[in-house]
C-alpha cells in the first residue's frame, strides 16, 4: 500500500513538474521582482524586532500579509494560465462552413435555405451539389441576373460579404468571433456562381488566391485570357 502511495505521489510530482515547466515557458517568472519582495520582507522582520509592542505587532501583521501574498499570488497566476491554456475556446481544426449538410450528406433543400439571402440577389437562382476538397468547400449555383443588378465586381463583393456574414454566424454559434474576410471567396463565370469557403487554416491560402484572381480578372484584363491562373488556384496545399 505504501509503495502504491509512493508511486502515486511520484507520478503526481512528475506531472506537476511537466505542467509547471510548460507554464514557465509561456509565463516566465520575473525573479528580480521576487528577490525585491523577499528583501523587503527581511527588512520588515528586522524592523519588527527593533520595535516594541504594539508597533511590532502591526509590522509583523504586514510581514505575514506580504508573505501570504508571495505564496498565494504565483499559485493563482499559475492556475489562471492553465485555465486560459486548456479551457479558453480556440479556433477549431475544421471550420463550421458545412451549409446544408445534415451530418451524413448534402441536402439541396437545406442549401437553398442557407443561401436564401444570396439567392435573392438574382432573378432566379438554385444550388447544385457542393464540391468538397481537402481544405475548402465550393458551393455552385445556376442563376439569371436581375436587370437592375448585372454581373459586376461590385456584385461579387456584395455576395462575398454575405458569405462572410454566414460564416460569422456559424462561428458565433460555437462561441468564436473574429474577421472572416479570408474565409470565403466568390466568382461568377457565365451563369454560374461559385462560392469557396475555407475548411481550415490551409484553406485560407486557396481562398485568398481566388480573391486575388477574381480582382485581377475585373481590374486587369490580361488575366482574363490566362487560364493557368485558375489552375494555380485549384492546387491544395
Amino acid at each position: 500500500m505504501l509503495k502504491k502511495l509512493k508511486d502515486t505521489v511520484t507520478e503526481f510530482c512528475k506531472s506537476f513538474r511537466t505542467v509547471w515547466l510548460e507554464y514557465e515557458k509561456e509565463y516566465p517568472t520575473d525573479y528580480k521582482k521576487v528577490l525585491i519582495i523577499v528583501v523587503s520582507i527581511i527588512l520588515f522582520v528586522l524592523l519588527a524586532a527593533a520595535f516594541k509592542e504594539p508597533i511590532a505587532a502591526i509590522v509583523r501583521c504586514l510581514c505575514y500579509s506580504v508573505a501570504l501574498l508571495i505564496v498565494v499570488a504565483p499559485t493563482v497566476t499559475f492556475l489562471r494560465g492553465m485555465y486560459h491554456k486548456y479551457c479558453t475556446p480556440s479556433a477549431p481544426s475544421v471550420y463550421p462552413v458545412y451549409f446544408g449538410h445534415n451530418g451524413v450528406c448534402w441536402n439541396i433543400e437545406n442549401i437553398d435555405k442557407e443561401f436564401h439571402e444570396i439567392e435573392s440577389c438574382f432573378q432566379t437562382c438554385y444550388p447544385m451539389l457542393p464540391y468538397e476538397q481537402v481544405n475548402t468547400i465550393e458551393y455552385y449555383f445556376r442563376f439569371l441576373p436581375k436587370r437592375e443588378m448585372p454581373v459586376s465586381y461590385e456584385l461579387i463583393q456584395l455576395i462575398q460579404r454575405m458569405g462572410e456574414k454566414m460564416a460569422a454566424r456559424k462561428f458565433q454559434q460555437i462561441g468564436l468571433s473574429g474577421k472572416f474576410e479570408n474565409v470565403v471567396a466568390c466568382d461568377i463565370k457565365g451563369e454560374c456562381l461559385r462560392l469557396m469557403f475555407a475548411k481550415n487554416e490551409k484553406g485560407i491560402i486557396s481562398v485568398t488566391s481566388m480573391q486575388n484572381i477574381v480582382y485581377h480578372s475585373y481590374h486587369m484584363p490580361q488575366y482574363q485570357a490566362d487560364p493557368t491562373m485558375e489552375e494555380t488556384m485549384e492546387d491544395e496545399i
